[in-house]
């Protein structure tokens, strides 16, 4: 548990530093144009309230590193395998790919004045997705059995197959070049984050584990 609360706190810590340089400028910027279009001169952004949201921000990603930091850890402990960084780095990998890019694939993120569907539909069809590659990447990668890893790609292909749900047309203030920005800063962002996720949740366990076994 403390090793996975390490990883957690300085993963999440990581990913909110690339937020606030990458993804949050793009927020702000697609706010502006959000108030342009409905010709609301009260722009502007306020230093407290961008200090608050990064705050809000990082709570949010410290939590979720931690909590996913455990289910990783769980995950890397059923291995019985030798614990490194690389090892946890392809586990972190596999993460990115279950959490952020299946489902982005169907539902790629989105900046403030875009549009959005039905929520309930889009959770349903995330958290398919997400059970969905996870089962499929483990029969795929895990399992011996030629007709499971079958069963794995089908898994995997499914959700994209039966399709997220529709998102209606709208005219949107943003601009596609800033919404392809928004995509790639996200998903790279992601990317870092489960790969350290899954190196420090390797390392500290392998660390916390030797010197536990064979005290100073």
């Amino acid at each position: 548990a403390l090793s996975a609360v390490i990883a957690g706190v300085l993963s999440g810590l990581l990913l909110t530093v690339l937020q606030a340089h990458k993804v949050q400028p793009l927020i702000l910027a697609a706010e502006t144009f959000e108030v342009q279009a409905a010709d609301d001169h009260d722009h502007g952004h306020d230093d407290a309230d961008e200090s608050g949201r990064i705050m809000f921000r990082l709570g949010t990603n410290v939590l979720v590193g931690v909590g996913f930091a455990l289910l990783l850890s769980a995950a890397l402990a059923l291995t019985g395998r030798r614990l490194d960084w690389r090892q946890g780095a392809l586990w972190g990998l596999a993460g990115f790919a279950i959490f952020s890019l299946a489902p982005a694939l169907g539902m790629p993120p989105k900046l403030p004045g875009m549009g959005s569907g039905i929520l309930e539909e889009q959770q349903a069809w995330w958290l398919g997705t997400v059970v969905a590659t996870g089962i499929g990447l483990w029969a795929l990668l895990l399992v011996p059995a030629t007709w499971l890893k079958t069963i794995g790609v089908v898994l995997i292909v499914l959700p994209h197959a039966v399709g997220a749900p529709e998102v209606p047309a709208m005219a949107g203030s943003v601009p596609p070049e800033m919404a392809a920005a928004f995509v790639s800063a996200t998903m790279v962002a992601n990317l870092v984050f489960w790969l350290a996720l899954g190196a420090l949740a390797a390392t500290t366990m392998a660390r916390l584990g030797h010197s536990e076994t064979h005290p100073a």
